[in-house]
C-alpha cells in the first residue's frame, strides 16, 4: 500500500473527529452549604445522569453530620469488575530503570528524572544515562515544552527551582540553555501543558503562561500573561484546555489564555456536608466527557464532579487500596496507581458503566507517578506509559494492551478450536453441627440420609464435599485465646474421619463403579473432600488446595473457606466452601468475607500455561478459573418475623419468601457485591436453618430466629444444572444440601488454535492503525487545535501525521 493510500485511509478516519460543540460555561460559583437537600437533589437530577443509588449497607458514604441532620447522600457507580485481566502490559526490550527521583517527565525515547538539583537525561529504550545536568537549585518541577515539530518533541525540558527560578535544558546537547528569576518569588511547585502552552505556577499562586509561536523552541519571551490563583496549591491539573487547581478547600477551574476563573466548588463544604473525609490524591477529567472531571482518594474511591451543576454527581469504589495517581487515556481508558503498588485500568464508557479492564502488581511499594508522553503518537503497536514507585523504579507498561484485545477475539472464537466433552459434578454442602460419622450412624435416620445423600447423583464423574462446623466452634474459640493461632487452624482429624467413611460408603453404595480420593482439607469446622471416578483418573492435573481466613479480622479459620482447584483436559474448576458471618443483621460482614474470600484464597501458579484460564489469569485466584462454584453455610438471612416467614413456608410460598432473602437481594441490587457474578440454582425447596436438633420445627428457643436459607451452591459457569434440593434428617439445626451439574469441559485443538490465532493478530494490526488515529486526532485537540483546522490539514496531507504538524504549525 503506498503512503498516499495510506492517508486515504487515514483521512477516512476524521469522522471520528467529535463535532460536539462544548456548550456554554456555567460561570457561576456554589456553595453547597447553601443548598437544601432538595436543592442537591434537583440540581443532581438536572445533571441528565443515570445514577443507580447503590445499598446504603454496602455503598455510601456515612449518613449523618456534626449537627445531626442527615448527610447529602452521594449516589453509587455500579462496577463491572469480571473481566479484569491481571497480566502485566510489558512492553519487550524496555528494562526496569532504577533511579531515585522526586520529579519525572517523559517524551519520545527520553525520561528526565530530577533528585535534588541534577537531571538525569535517560534513554529509555536501554536504561542508559545519556547526560546528567547540573542547576543552580533544587528541582521542584520538570515538563517538557509544547512541540509541533517532530524531532523537537523530546528535546527541551524546562524546570522550576526552589528559589523561584526558571531553566531551559536542550536534551540533544545535554545542557541548561537559559534561565530566569524575573517570574516567581517563591518555589515554582507546578509547570503545566496546557495545548501550545507552559503554565508555570509558584507556592504563592502566582501563574505565568508562556505560549509557543512557530517551529522554534519556547522562550521565556514568549510570556503572554501573569495571573494569580490559591496560594498554597495542592494538586494542578490539565484538564480539557483548563488548569484544575486544589488548595485543599476548593477546586478553581482557570482558562490560562483568558486568565479568567471559570468556575469553583467549596470541596471543603461539600465534604463537611457528606462527612466525606477521605484526602484528595489527584485530579483528571473523565474520559470522554469534557463536562466532568475525576477526583482520587486515599480510600480507593473516585468522584465524578459536573461541571454543569458544579456538584458530586457520583461515587465510584474503584479499589479497597488508596489511589495515589490518575491517568486518562483516549476516550474511554483510566489508569490509577494504588499505594499498594497496583496499576488498574478502568473502561469509562459512562459514569454509570464503568468497566475493570486489567489489574496487576506493578511495584512492590506505592505507585507514585504515571508519566504518559502526550505527544507519543507515531507508533501503532506501543503507547508507553511510565509508573514509579516509592522505591524509585520506573517500569514502561504498553497502554494500548495489545495482549488482551488478542485474548478477548480468541476467546470469542474459542469454539472453533475447542471441543468439549460433558463431565458431570455432585456438590454437597452441610452444616453437621460438630457430629462426627459415628454420630451420624448412631441415628437410624442418619445412616439412611447419608446413603441417599452420597447416592443422589447417578456415578457422577467428580464428587465434592464440604462440610461445616465438623469441630465444636465454641470449645475452638477458647483453644484461639489459649494457644498459638495456628494450634486449631491445622488440625486435621475430622477430615480424616470423614474421608475415611465416605471412602468406605461409596464401596457400599456403588459397587459398580470405584472412585479414588483426590485429596482433601480442613481449616478449623471446615471441611473439604473430593473423589473422582476413576476411569477419569487419568484426565486430571494440577490439584491444588487454598485457605482463606475471614475469622477475626482474618487470623482464625473458624470462618473463611477452603478452595479446590483441578485442571481437568484444558478446563480449569475451583470449589470453594465457604461459611460466612452469622447473625440477622451482618450482611455487610457476610459480603466483606465472600469478597475477601474471592480475593485471597491463593492456589499455585501456572505462569506457562495462560490458555488454560480466564481474563488473562495463572490460576492463582478463584476467579481466573472456567467454572467456579461457590457453596457452604452462607448465613443468609431472610427479612421478615418470624410468624410470618413460618407462615408463608405452611402455605410453600417458596417464591414470595424469597424475595425477602438477603442473599438474592444483594445479587440484584448491591453493584459492589462479589457475587453477583454468579448464579444460583432454582430454589424449591424450604428453608434450612434453623431446626430444633431432633425435630422438625424451626427454633423454638428464646432467640426465635427466622427460618433461613443459610445453605447455599452458587456456580459461575456454563454448565448445566441437573438438580438443587435438601435433605430432612434432624442431627443438626442445619438441613444438608446437593447440586448436580453438567460441565462442558474443553480440549484444545493447538493446530487449530495456533492458526486462527494467525487471524486475530492481522485483526489487531488493522484494530491498532484504527486507534492511532484516535491517538493522533486527540493529541491535536490537546494541542488547542479546531476541529476544522484538523480536518483541513488531514485531508490536504492525505492523513500524513507528519505533514499535518507541519501545516498547523505555520497557523
Amino acid at each position: 500500500m503506498t503512503k498516499a493510500s495510506k492517508g486515504k485511509e487515514r483521512s477516512a478516519s476524521l469522522s471520528q473527529i467529535d463535532k460536539t460543540k462544548t456548550k456554554g460555561k456555567n460561570k457561576k460559583y456554589r456553595n453547597l452549604s447553601d443548598s437544601s437537600e432538595s436543592e442537591y437533589e434537583a440540581s443532581k437530577a438536572n445533571n441528565k445522569c443515570e445514577t443507580s443509588l447503590a445499598r446504603k449497607s454496602d455503598s455510601r458514604v456515612d449518613v449523618k453530620t456534626n449537627q445531626g441532620k442527615p448527610a447529602l447522600q452521594i449516589p453509587v457507580a455500579g462496577l463491572n469488575l469480571v473481566q479484569a485481566s491481571r497480566i502485566p502490559p510489558t512492553i519487550d526490550g524496555l528494562p526496569k530503570i532504577k533511579c531515585k527521583a522526586a520529579k519525572a517527565a517523559f517524551s519520545g525515547s527520553i525520561l528526565c528524572a530530577s533528585l535534588l538539583n541534577v537531571i538525569r537525561v535517560i534513554y529509555v529504550k536501554t536504561g542508559e544515562v545519556k547526560s546528567l545536568i547540573n542547576c543552580s537549585a533544587a528541582i521542584t518541577s520538570m515538563a517538557f515544552q509544547p512541540s509541533l515539530v517532530y524531532e523537537d518533541d523530546s528535546r527541551y525540558v524546562w524546570t522550576g527551582h526552589v528559589d523561584g527560578s526558571l531553566q531551559v535544558h536542550d536534551m540533544k546537547l545535554g545542557k541548561s540553555i537559559d534561565q530566569r528569576s524575573a517570574y516567581h518569588s517563591s518555589p515554582v511547585n507546578f509547570l503545566i501543558l496546557v495545548q501550545n502552552c507552559l503554565c508555570s505556577i509558584d507556592d504563592a499562586g502566582t501563574l505565568n503562561v508562556f505560549q509557543r509561536k512557530g517551529k522554534n523552541y519556547l522562550t521565556f519571551e514568549q510570556k503572554i500573561a501573569t495571573a494569580n490563583l490559591s496560594t498554597k496549591l495542592k494538586i494542578v491539573k490539565e484538564c480539557n484546555g483548563r488548569l484544575v487547581a486544589f488548595n485543599g478547600k476548593v477546586i478553581e477551574f482557570f482558562d490560562p489564555l483568558t486568565q479568567k476563573t471559570l468556575y469553583k466548588i467549596n470541596y471543603e463544604t461539600w465534604s463537611d456536608a457528606t462527612n466525606f473525609n477521605s484526602l484528595m490524591t489527584d485530579i483528571c477529567e473523565f474520559p470522554g466527557n469534557r463536562e466532568m472531571i475525576l477526583t482520587s482518594h486515599n480510600n480507593g474511591v473516585l468522584l465524578v464532579w459536573s461541571l454543569m451543576t458544579l456538584d458530586c454527581v457520583q461515587q465510584i469504589n474503584a479499589e479497597s487500596y488508596g489511589i495515589t495517581c490518575m491517568y486518562c487515556f483516549l476516550d474511554h481508558y483510566l489508569l490509577l496507581g494504588t499505594n499498594n503498588g497496583r496499576i488498574l485500568i478502568y473502561e469509562m464508557l459512562s459514569v454509570n458503566e464503568c468497566n475493570l479492564v486489567k489489574k496487576w502488581k506493578a511495584h512492590e511499594s506505592s505507585v507514585e507517578m504515571l508519566i504518559a508522553d502526550r505527544s507519543c503518537v507515531m507508533s501503532p503497536d506501543e503507547s508507553i506509559v511510565f509508573s514509579c514507585s516509592g522505591n524509585s523504579t520506573f517500569v514502561a507498561w504498553n497502554a494500548l494492551l495489545p495482549n488482551d484485545f488478542t485474548a478477548r477475539e480468541m476467546k470469542k472464537i474459542e469454539e472453533d478450536f475447542c471441543s468439549y466433552k460433558p463431565f458431570d459434578v455432585f456438590i454437597g454442602s452441610w452444616n453437621v453441627g460438630a457430629q462426627t460419622p459415628q454420630d451420624l450412624e448412631a441415628y437410624h435416620e442418619g445412616s439412611i440420609f447419608i446413603r441417599k445423600y452420597l447416592n443422589e447423583m447417578d456415578k457422577p464423574d467428580l464428587m465434592v464435599i464440604g462440610f461445616q462446623e465438623v469441630e465444636n466452634l465454641d470449645k475452638v474459640q477458647k483453644k484461639m485465646f489459649s494457644n498459638s493461632k495456628n494450634s486449631t487452624d491445622d488440625d486435621q482429624s475430622r477430615l480424616k474421619l470423614w474421608q475415611e467413611f465416605f471412602s468406605k460408603l461409596m464401596k457400599q453404595i456403588k459397587p459398580d463403579v470405584s472412585y479414588s480420593f483426590v485429596g482433601g482439607e480442613q481449616m478449623v469446622g471446615l471441611m473439604l473432600c473430593v473423589f473422582i471416578k476413576d476411569s477419569e483418573l487419568h484426565r486430571i492435573k494440577h490439584v491444588n488446595f487454598g485457605k482463606a481466613k475471614t475469622g477475626f479480622k482474618g487470623y482464625y479459620g473458624n470462618k473463611g473457606a477452603i478452595g479446590f482447584r483441578v485442571i481437568i483436559d484444558d478446563a480449569s474448576l475451583a470449589f470453594l466452601n465457604a461459611h460466612l458471618a452469622a447473625g440477622h443483621s451482618k450482611t455487610r460482614e457476610r459480603n466483606h468475607h465472600a469478597n475477601s474470600i474471592l480475593k485471597n484464597i491463593e492456589f499455585q501458579s501456572l505462569t506457562d500455561e495462560y490458555h488454560l484460564f480466564t481474563q488473562g489469569g495463572d490460576g492463582s485466584q478463584a476467579l481466573d478459573h472456567d467454572h467456579v462454584f461457590f457453596f457452604g453455610d452462607l448465613n443468609y438471612r431472610i427479612n421478615l418475623d418470624k410468624r410470618k416467614a413460618e407462615e408463608m413456608i405452611s402455605n410453600n410460598l417458596i417464591d414470595d419468601l424469597l424475595k425477602f432473602d438477603q442473599l438474592k437481594t444483594e445479587l440484584k441490587e448491591n453493584s459492589q457485591f462479589a457475587l453477583r457474578i454468579f448464579e444460583e440454582p432454582l430454589i424449591t425447596f424450604k428453608p434450612t436453618y434453623k431446626y430444633d436438633i431432633g425435630s422438625d420445627n424451626y427454633d423454638t428457643s428464646d432467640k426465635q430466629r427466622v427460618p433461613a436459607w443459610c445453605d447455599r451452591i452458587l456456580f459461575r459457569s456454563k454448565c448445566l444444572s441437573k438438580f438443587y434440593k435438601r435433605y430432612q434428617v434432624q442431627t443438626s439445626d442445619h438441613r444438608p444440601i446437593s447440586a448436580g451439574f453438567t460441565i462442558p469441559l474443553k480440549s484444545v485443538d493447538t493446530t487449530k488454535m495456533l492458526k486462527l490465532n494467525q487471524n486475530v493478530i492481522s485483526k489487531l494490526k488493522n484494530h491498532q492503525l484504527q486507534t492511532l488515529v484516535k491517538r493522533q486526532l486527540h493529541h491535536l485537540r490537546k494541542c488547542g487545535y479546531l476541529n476544522n483546522q484538523i480536518e483541513d490539514s488531514w485531508n490536504f496531507s492525505f492523513g500524513d501525521f507528519e505533514k499535518v504538524l507541519s501545516l498547523l504549525s505555520k497557523e
